[in-house]
């Protein structure tokens, strides 16, 4: 379902974070046609965006959109 993040429970990150166990972080860029950073992000925009895995934490770098 595009537009509003759906949780079933389960950890969207576990594969990132088990990467992040040998690499320092994870950097995704992809625009709206990108459904895994949407699954990863739970975020739909019309432009292009980044998506941070660090420590843990994740975080979204945008556009003035």
């Amino acid at each position: 379902m595009r537009g509003s993040c759906v949780h079933l429970g389960m950890n969207r990150y576990a594969g990132v974070d088990a990467l992040l166990d040998e690499h320092d972080a994870y950097l995704h860029v992809g625009d709206e046609d990108d459904e895994d950073l949407y699954y990863l992000s739970g975020f739909d925009a019309p432009d292009p965006f980044t998506l941070l895995r660090l420590d843990g934490r994740t975080v979204l770098l945008v556009s003035t959109l």
